[in-house]
């Protein structure tokens, strides 16, 4: 079955499960406006990009990957809305940009099944460029699809099994882009620890197959856990998950074993003050250890203050962050060692209004510096608005930036990435 067809089966399948009594049903038509820009800046010699005769010269040089205003528009129908269980949403989209048009479908349904719920979740994404020399990678065609049927066993356990499936076809491929498929599923229990708690556990498999390149297939299987709680005067989230990736080669090469958690706590102290803390470790074990898969643990902790005023929230707090490898003789070790001050912004209004800003300054040593990388402090700055401005008019906004300032100058750099939309629902 070819791809394409493969995806509209999908989404088929998805609307083929709305069938049975609606309670009620409604539509929404979404039009906008919208900007994306993604560029780097950095400095680069330009006797190694002209040849010997040319003057040594430190150049700046800037990439924009992406400079583009889009318009868009959407509709959405919702043909399950009522009391009970039974909910669902069907989208399309269409967006246009000077070069390339983008249609999307999209499906998400929850069905009650007597004491049991089925949810389901259908995109799918086509990109085909109109204007302009057509590169490798332009034009695709992705789809997935998640299902997740969950089974009460008492009045605090309950299982699940969760299947998906995913695809990806080019219409043209190279050395580095192929087309690919994926597919795997979950089994998990969970139980309830009360009001506002919960922990689980679920063992997970996913494959992918690569027609045009068997080298790149795998299996990738292992174990997840959770824990989430929101106590009276704090709330709790930790994480944790095992995963084995083998990718069928002689000598286990790039096969590995990879443990991550990830812990998120915050402590109310009065109506006002509170301390937040953040941890994130990545431990990769590679079976075949060498130059290029190299052995490395990584932590990052943030230790946050903060308060609260009215619908402000603003904390602040060390930033620390290291990774440790396993020594080469070939290639210069990547370790690391990073420090600063994290500060955090937000402002949530049930009206409608959401901002989201987060900097980080400090300072990056590397444990071994080389022609390639030396040290440098750095400036993040992440941001997320979205405002409802009068009516059915919104906009919403998606910046990142860095800034790299090295000993040399030749060697500092700037990114940034910056999504914009202005939208009106009738």
């Amino acid at each position: 079955m070819r791809p394409r067809t493969v995806a509209l089966a999908l989404f088929v399948f998805s609307f083929a499960t709305t069938k049975g009594s609606v309670e009620t049903s409604r539509w929404s038509v979404k039009a906008g406006l919208g900007y994306e820009f993604i560029s780097q800046r950095f400095f680069a010699d330009s006797l190694s990009l002209s040849g010997a005769d040319s003057l040594t010269l430190l150049t700046s040089l800037r990439t924009t990957y992406l400079d583009d205003i889009k318009a868009q528009l959407g509709v959405s129908f919702y043909p399950l809305q009522g009391p009970g269980s039974r909910r669902g949403e069907l989208r399309a989209e269409i967006t246009q940009t000077p070069n390339f048009a983008r249609l999307r479908f999209g499906s998400d349904f929850r069905l009650g099944l007597g004491a049991n719920n089925l949810d389901s979740r259908t995109e799918i994404d086509w990109r085909q460029r109109y204007h302009g020399a057509v590169d490798v990678g332009d034009n695709y065609i992705t789809a997935s699809s998640q299902t997740r049927l969950t089974l009460p066993i008492d009045e605090n356990w309950s299982t699940w099994i969760q299947a998906r499936g995913e695809l990806i076809q080019f219409d043209s491929t190279s050395t580095i882009i192929f087309s690919h498929y994926r597919f795997g599923g979950k089994w998990g229990v969970t139980r309830s620890l009360g009001y506002l708690a919960q922990a689980g556990i679920n063992l997970f498999a996913l494959g992918r197959r690569v027609p045009d390149s068997t080298a790149l297939d795998y299996l990738s299987w292992g174990a997840e856990t959770d824990l989430t709680a929101l106590m009276d005067h704090g709330e709790l989230a930790l994480l944790g998950r095992v995963e084995r990736k083998d990718y069928h080669k002689a000598n286990r090469a790039d096969d590995y074993w990879r443990l991550e958690t990830d812990g998120d706590g915050r402590w109310q102290f009065g109506d006002r003050w509170f301390v937040r803390s953040e941890l994130a470790a990545e431990l990769m074990l590679f079976s075949d250890s060498d130059q290029f898969n190299a052995d490395y643990f990584r932590c990052r902790l943030a230790i946050m203050s903060g308060r609260r005023y009215g619908d402000w929230g603003l904390d602040l707090g060390p930033h620390i962050e290291f990774l440790k490898s396993t020594p080469s003789d070939v290639v210069a070790p990547e370790d690391y060692r990073e420090m600063g001050l994290r500060t955090d912004i937000d402002y949530l209004k049930a009206t409608g209004a959401l901002l989201s800003i987060q900097t980080i300054t400090g300072y990056r040593w590397l444990k071994k510096e080389t022609d390639f990388q030396t040290s440098f402090a750095f400036e993040r700055i992440n941001a997320l608005a979205d405002l409802r401005i009068a009516g059915g008019l919104s906009c919403n906004v998606i910046l990142s930036t860095e800034w790299e300032w090295h000993r040399q100058s030749s060697d500092n750099s700037t990114t940034v990435l910056l999504s914009t939309g202005l939208n009106y629902t009738f």
